[in-house]
């Protein structure tokens, strides 16, 4: 029997399933048995040593607290609109 093309989804569309299930039952098993070693665990971690620091100062002035949630946020805005402005205009020079 010889090899055409037409088999060729044949092995391919199977083991890229494959593939994709694997990396992602292995990123499972890294996050549920290995949470500080994935960028989800780490950023869950530090989420919780920043509102343990700022419970620990809501007494003390918390200023600096404020500036960074209040920076993020302006970050965050800013980096949306940037990307709303860019998308539809790149995709207006495609005509």
């Amino acid at each position: 029997m010889i090899f055409r093309k037409d088999y060729l989804d044949l092995f391919l569309v199977p083991s890229g399933m494959l593939l994709m299930f694997g990396y992602h039952f292995f990123i499972l098993y890294r996050y549920l048995n290995l949470p500080h070693k994935t960028v989800f665990g780490f950023e869950n971690i530090d989420k919780k040593y920043w509102v343990e620091k700022a419970v620990q100062m809501e007494g003390k002035d918390n200023a600096s607290f404020d500036r960074a949630g209040v920076q993020r946020h302006r970050g965050n805005f800013l980096c949306v609109s940037l990307f709303d402005y860019i998308i539809p205009h790149r995709s207006l020079d495609r005509e």
